[in-house]
């Protein structure tokens, strides 16, 4: 058993050695043996190759196959041919060596050399590769200690090495190419290799290795700090999601390299499904997300609705339609009722020299008798047109309202109005705009996804195959998934490159990852539209029973509480386009609705009732005071009738006192019947000709009376009055006194 160890440790040393100086034999080694070689040979082809210093690369695996054949050319090295150059050869070759600077240092091993860390493990019994030493960095998985242990002896730390599964999908996981050193920019970025297994140790090779980083990728070095583990993140073969083939029952992708236990964990955006979960197990979740759709905006045109913009329609109908006309209805009553209170009761509320008190319902009845709106200021419809004006500011003309009240009311609708048509001046250049157009689709479940071909052209839609989008879709819309897989794309990019170009209208994907790429667009012509679907997260995949499930999902929570997830999350996922939307949606003005506007409606409610209080208070001011005051006239007029009765029967009145007295009723009756004699003219205009004969057969009900008056020069002037009836004195006022040519005035009694 010792003897078959020490045969596999020589064979495994002369391996190792072999592919040391194939991996350095294209800058190094190579050249000095090939110079060694032609010098003591006559070959072709090393002469050649010595005089076009074309060595061929050996990093590679598919160019190592050169390299060997140079030492198993039975033409370059024919044993026969140099055996007795031997000697020749050992101090041509020791020479050259010691010539070479900063290749070997001086106990003859390699300046900067790369090695593989191997570890013998039972019951194998065979060397399996554990790590590697590369550019003086080592990274070394779970080792097999003696006596088949997992922990190494005391005094050493626990060191775990994972192997970590990818799939580049940004900003989770974004893909750049290294330096030419193998070094990878900015810090934070680790090496992921996305070559075969066997690619060898060049990391500057882009082929085989590109520099990660991203959103998981700082999450991943937090808890590789946290946790104190080394991990090869390499991408996944295939470049699959993972999904589950419903014949063969068999994965693919990411979820296929943890079942086969080819990976210790994934490393990408996942999402947590529930056939997934059925197959491997998840972490605590990172992230929530969903179903997205992202459309491509289209130039547009200014709405032909956009000047009604500012204002919700609700808005509008308040005002145009239930405020202008109630302000003009309330103009109008107040106009009215002021003028039946003040100056109607004062004409007309005396009948026979008595107080006569209408019922609040006589008023009323009053509106709808034309007989007496003749009178009034300003008409119901001269009242809406006045609202109108002051509404829109025309330079109209209007009749105005005569009324204390009413005149209130007006100027309070003109407060309403200036700070009306001030808030839609202001939002009005917001509206009127042009702006570009989209599709505005509500989700999944819209009728533009669940009936495409409503539309002319049919609605295209697409996902990427063999995802989590994918797998929903198919199992609980059979019918959308029949028809969205004519127009399925292999990646995210081309999807959204097929949006931008019109090929497809909208794309189905991550809405988080859609996001991104909205705040990424260069034009910022993308819209994250619709009400995510199928609510799940992004979670970090492990084998079945995973010995590392438990520690990072500890760590992960202690993350989240700690803030330094959401950190990370507003530093990846931020995109100028996002925030610029963001802010123009913030500073673009929206339709203005009931709530905003309340305050004006409460001025014109509070104006409203305010007049309503004025109305009153003149109404009790003409209804005591006015009153008061005309009773008080009938009786002067009585009292002064008296004493111009008296002085004329016992001829001892004053002459002068007696004709002021006379001029002055005769001035003020003069105005009274003038007025009477207006309301007679407009009733005889409005009176058909049937009522106006049945009038002139009927009798008046006054008496005219002559009464003679002689001025001076006479000594002794004398009132005669004519056919004068006998009736109470307290029952004939003195209504009407008019002069005639004759000295003979008429009085109405």
């Amino acid at each position: 058993m010792r003897q078959l160890k020490n045969i596999n440790t020589v064979s495994l040393y002369n391996d190792v050695t072999r592919d040391t100086v194939l991996a350095r034999f294209d800058k190094h080694i190579g050249p000095i043996l090939i110079n060694a070689f032609s010098k003591i040979t006559h070959l072709d082809e090393l002469k050649q190759w010595n005089t076009n210093a074309t060595i061929p690369r050996c990093t590679s695996t598919r160019n190592q196959f050169t390299c060997v054949r140079l030492f198993n050319t039975s033409k370059a090295l024919n044993q026969s041919v140099l055996k007795h150059k031997y000697p020749d050869l050992y101090h041509l070759l020791k020479d050259e060596f010691k010539r070479a600077s900063g290749i070997f240092q001086q106990d003859g091993l390699a300046v900067a050399g790369n090695y593989s860390v191997l570890n013998f493990q039972l019951p194998a019994k065979e060397w399996k590769k554990i790590g590697e030493y590369i550019n003086s960095t080592l990274t070394i998985a779970d080792i097999q200690w003696p006596g088949e242990r997992s922990k190494p002896p005391p005094g050493k730390p626990v060191i775990y090495y994972l192997r970590v599964v990818t799939l580049e999908e940004a900003p989770f996981v974004m893909l750049k190419e290294p330096s030419t050193d193998g070094k990878c920019q900015p810090p934070g970025s680790v090496i992921c290799r996305v070559g075969p297994e066997n690619s060898g140790a060049n990391h500057s090779d882009p082929q085989h290795y590109q520099c990660c980083s991203g959103f998981y990728i700082d999450i991943f070095n937090i808890l590789k700090d946290r946790l104190k583990f080394e991990f090869e993140l390499y991408r996944v073969p295939d470049g699959i999601w993972g999904g589950r083939n419903p014949i063969t029952n068999k994965w693919n992708g990411l979820v296929a390299e943890l079942l086969e236990n080819r990976a210790d964990l994934t490393l990408t955006s996942l999402k947590v499904t529930t056939e997934r979960s059925l197959a491997i197990d998840f972490s605590v979740p990172l992230m929530e997300t969903g179903i997205g759709l992202i459309v491509s905006l289209k130039p547009g045109a200014i709405s032909t609705t956009a000047f009604l913009k500012p204002y919700d329609y609700r808005i509008w109908i308040l005002i145009l339609l239930v405020t202008l006309h109630g302000v003009a209805i309330m103009v109008f009553l107040f106009e009215y009722f002021q003028k039946r209170f003040t100056t109607y009761l004062i004409d007309h509320n005396m009948q026979n020299g008595q107080v006569v008190d209408n019922k609040p319902w006589q008023h009323i009845l009053d509106l709808f008798r034309p007989e007496r709106k003749k009178d009034l200021n300003i008409t119901f419809f001269q009242s809406v047109w006045l609202s109108w004006v002051i509404l829109f500011r025309a330079p109209a003309k209007v009749n105005n309202p005569k009324g204390f009240t009413s005149k209130f009311m007006a100027n309070i609708w003109a407060c309403f109005c200036l700070a009306f048509t001030a808030s839609y001046t202001a939002n009005l250049a917001a509206f009127m705009i042009t702006k570009d157009d989209y599709f505005r689709l509500s989700g999944i479940t819209d009728h533009r996804i669940t009936n495409p071909h409503s539309l002319k052209p049919p609605f295209r839609f697409g996902t990427i195959p063999n995802g989590s989008t994918d797998e929903v879709v198919k199992t609980n819309h059979k019918q959308i998934y029949t028809y969205m897989k004519q127009f399925m794309k292999r990646n995210v990019s081309e999807g959204i490159k097929a949006v931008k170009s019109q090929e497809l209208h909208a794309f189905l994907y991550d809405a988080v990852v859609l996001d991104y790429f909205s705040g990424q667009d260069d034009k910022c012509r993308l819209r994250v539209v619709g009400n995510w679907y199928a609510m799940t997260g992004y979670g970090i995949g492990f084998p079945k029973q995973s010995k590392f499930k438990d520690m990072i999902n500890k760590e992960i929570i202690e993350m989240h509480h700690s803030g330094e997830i959401e950190r990370l999350r507003r530093f990846w996922f931020t995109g100028a386009c996002k925030s610029s939307v963001d802010q123009h949606s913030q500073r673009s003005s929206q339709e203005l609705d009931l709530r905003n506007f309340t305050s004006a409606f409460l001025l014109l409610f509070g104006g409203t009732i305010i007049a309503t209080i004025i109305l009153i208070c003149e109404s009790v001011y003409s209804r005591f005071v006015t009153r008061s005051k005309q009773i008080n006239n009938v009786n002067k007029n009585r009292q002064d009738y008296k004493r111009m009765i008296l002085a004329n029967d016992k001829h001892n009145h004053n002459n002068t006192e007696r004709e002021k007295i006379l001029e002055k009723r005769v001035e003020l009756l003069q105005k009274r019947i003038r007025q009477l004699e207006t309301e007679i003219s407009l009733k005889s205009l409005s009176i058909p000709s049937d009522d106006t004969n049945k009038m002139k057969k009927t009798r008046p009900s006054f008496l005219v009376l002559p009464v003679t008056y002689t001025p001076e020069p006479e000594k002794s002037p004398k009132l005669e009055i004519v056919s004068f009836s006998p009736m109470d004195e307290t029952n004939t006022p003195l209504l009407l006194v008019e002069q005639l040519n004759t000295r003979v005035y008429e009085t109405i009694v």
